[in-house]
Parts: C-alpha cells; structure tokens; sequence
C-alpha cells in the first residue's frame, strides 16, 4: 500500500511516522472488511494529502502469501512433531484425525484464504468451531484459563475460606482474609 500511495503521490509514506501508523491502522481496517468481501478502499488522509486505493481479497492473499506459508508450516511442524521432536511416533497423515477442534487466534485468523488452507490440511475440519470463541479475544481467554492455577494458589495463600453449598445446590465460598 505504501508503493502505491507513493506511485500515486509521488510520497513515500514510510517517511512519515503519523501517516505510516495511520495506513497501518487503515490496512487493519481493510484486512477485516476483506473477511467478508471481495474488495475495499483503503483510504488514508495525512498532512493534506488524500489517497486511497481499492485492495481485493486475492492482492491481499498474495501480499500474505509468505506469512500463510509460514503458518501452514508451523502447523505441520507441530501437529508431526518435525521442528521440535516433542512427538516421537513416525510422520502419518492419521494424527491430523486425532485433532478435535481447531481454534485459530489473532487477526488474521478471520482470513478466508487461512481458513481455507486450515480446513483443507485437516481433512474439512471447520476452524474455530466452538461458539464463543473470537479470534481476537481467543488469546485472553487462554490466558485466563492458564492463570486459573496461579489465581487459586492465590486465593489459598492470602485468604482462609469456608466450602459449602447454597440453597440450591450450588457451591459457595465464604473468603476471609488471612492475619
């Protein structure tokens, strides 16, 4: 986009530091209106320098062939065990039928191009299937589960509490800090 901003203004925008930010955060805009249609402006106003530019899904496909690459690669690699050797049974195409869901993160993960190549690599396995689950909030969410132990270990060294049962059923917890 900065090739062609510069082409069309004869600006080179990576000069630029504001305007560069900007047509980042234009570009972020358009990756995410590229999920859903085949094409989008991106348009940017900096300095009083208007430009804009009309990105398709497939320009930004090939711009992001090298990172698609990358993560098909890096997928392979762990579900087979190649890069770090933490798998030890031989290369076989039956460990892709062990995978039960497919939860992809980030914001590229809403690319239909990345989805399209996670769904043809595990034999028409849909990602991100679970409900609920946004790419983007996905890494949070993982997060907090990671920290459940941490949180709990937390709780039993800073307060003393008492285990019981509510009227319905349910378990309830009385915290009392510790002196």
């Amino acid at each position: 986009m900065a090739e062609l901003i510069k082409e069309k203004n004869q600006w080179d925008i990576r000069q630029d530091a504001e305007a560069l930010r900007r047509l980042r955060v234009a570009c972020e805009h358009a990756k995410k209106a590229l999920s859903d249609q085949e094409e989008t402006m991106v348009q940017i106003h900096v300095a009083g320098i208007e430009s804009s530019a009309l990105l398709t899904r497939a320009k930004l496909e090939e711009l992001n062939q090298d990172m698609l690459d990358r993560v098909m690669g890096l997928v392979d690699g762990a579900l087979m065990g190649t890069r770090s050797g933490w798998l030890t049974r031989p290369r076989d195409e039956s460990r892709k039928d062990m995978v039960d869901e497919i939860v992809l993160v980030g914001g590229d993960a809403r690319m239909p191009k990345l989805r399209q190549l996670v769904e043809d690599y595990f034999h028409g396995k849909w990602p991100n299937s679970r409900k609920g689950v946004e790419p983007e909030d996905a890494i949070v969410q993982g997060t907090v589960i990671l920290s459940r132990p941490k949180a709990a270990r937390y709780l039993e060294e800073c307060f003393d509490y008492l285990y019981g049962k509510d009227d319905m059923g349910q378990p309830s917890f009385v915290f009392r800090t510790l002196d």
